[in-house]
Formats: structure tokens, sequence, C-alpha cells
């Protein structure tokens, strides 16, 4: 019944919450094997199956459970791929939390193929001149980095740049983005072009939050080093 789905959607959602926000890996156990359970009176055709899989895989991933979490991401790429295509917008979720987590595993050949994958649903879902590009183009750039490839690094950084220019993106976004280019410049040494980048990314953090707010605490400390 939709009552039902409406459950399992809660209760994976809840799970997630308890633990990837809070820490609580237990209490969260239980709340993803209630959504579990309840799936069984549902008539799924596999995209709330998909949805308890990152859900769950959220919360293996705060306890540094990275291959747990990785099998059921795999898991809702190949179920929301195979249902929706990879231009949906819950597969598009699923492949950036796939590429992320394997990336983090230092996987990194296979955190690109994610990547790629992404932008390239991406620019099916919304075209060439949207803000969404810019994540796709930071995470390939990032992945690039840490595969000590600077050249192509610097390329999809460049990319975010502009289209952050083009569409005049002011998000976390392209936050993100500015901080990150800006640690990939402090590694190569050019403390200059970092330092514009820092500048900007705390600009626009304190226009998304404020100048005490947790999220400044990166740029800050990247402050000092250039």
């Amino acid at each position: 019944s939709r009552s039902d789905q409406v459950a399992v959607l809660a209760l994976s959602q809840l799970g997630r919450n308890t633990g990837s926000g809070r820490g609580l890996y237990e209490e969260a156990s239980l709340y993803h094997q209630q959504a579990k359970a309840l799936l069984s009176r549902v008539n799924d055709n596999g995209e709330l199956t998909a949805r308890l899989l990152y859900d769950w895989a959220a919360s293996l991933s705060a306890q540094d459970r990275a291959v747990e979490a990785i099998g059921l991401l795999e898991q809702a790429v190949g179920l929301s791929s195979q249902l929706q295509g990879d231009a949906h917008v819950d597969t598009l979720l699923y492949l950036d939390a796939l590429g992320d987590a394997l990336h983090d595993s230092e996987r990194i050949d296979e955190a690109l193929v994610f990547h790629e994958r992404a932008k390239e649903a991406r620019l099916q879902l919304f075209g060439k001149s949207h803000p969404q590009l810019t994540s796709s183009y930071y995470r390939l750039a990032i992945s690039y980095a840490d595969s000590n490839r600077p050249a192509e690094a610097e390329a999809w950084f460049q990319r975010a740049l502009e289209q952050i220019r083009a569409v005049d993106q002011k998000d976390l976004i392209s936050a993100t983005t500015f901080t990150n280019y800006a640690q990939f410049l402090l590694r190569q040494k050019n403390f200059s072009a970092a330092r514009t980048l820092v500048e900007k990314a705390i600009a626009q953090k304190t226009a998304l939050w404020s100048k005490t707010h947790p999220r400044l605490a990166m740029n800050l400390s990247q402050l000092g080093d250039v």
C-alpha cells in the first residue's frame, strides 16, 4: 500500500540520519532492518530497495565499513540504472555516492568510471548550462589529483570554474569547488592562486551561513597555509 511505501522511506531515512548524522549505527541498523522487513509487504519494482541500500550504505560508511557500503551502493546503482537508466535523479545520486565511496577507499580508477557516468547522466538530465555539472567536474578533478595526474586534475578544475562563472553559481557546490581546487594548488605550491580561491570559498560560505560556521574550518586552516 501507499502507506507502507511511505513508511519504508521514512524508516530508511531515519536510519540514514541516525547512522551517518549521529553515529549511532546499532540504532540505525534497527531502522534499516525494519524498512527491509516492511518491503516484503510492498509491491516494489526496485526503486524502494535501491533507496534503502543507499541509505544503509551511508550508515555503514559512517562506521568506516567501506567495503560493505560499496557493495550496497553497487547494488543500488545496478537496480536504479536497470529500472530508470543513468539519466535519472535517483541513479545520479547513487552514482555520486559510489564514486565517492570508491575514492575514499583509494580505488581511484574505479571511482573515475562512476564519476564519468555521473557526468554524462547530468549532461543528459540538465544540459550543459546547469549548476549541477560543476559537481561532476570537481569530483573528476579530485580523483585525478589523488591519482597523481595533475594535468587532468587542473583541466577539470578549470572546467568547474568556467561552469561556476557561466551560470553565476553561488552555492555549496561552488564553495566546495573553490575549497578543493585551493587544496590542489597548495600541493602544487601555487600559493597565490590558492589564496584567491580560499578567499572565494570563505566569502561564499559566509554568505550561505556565518563566519563561525563549522564548514569554514578547513578554509581558515588553508588560509594559514598560504
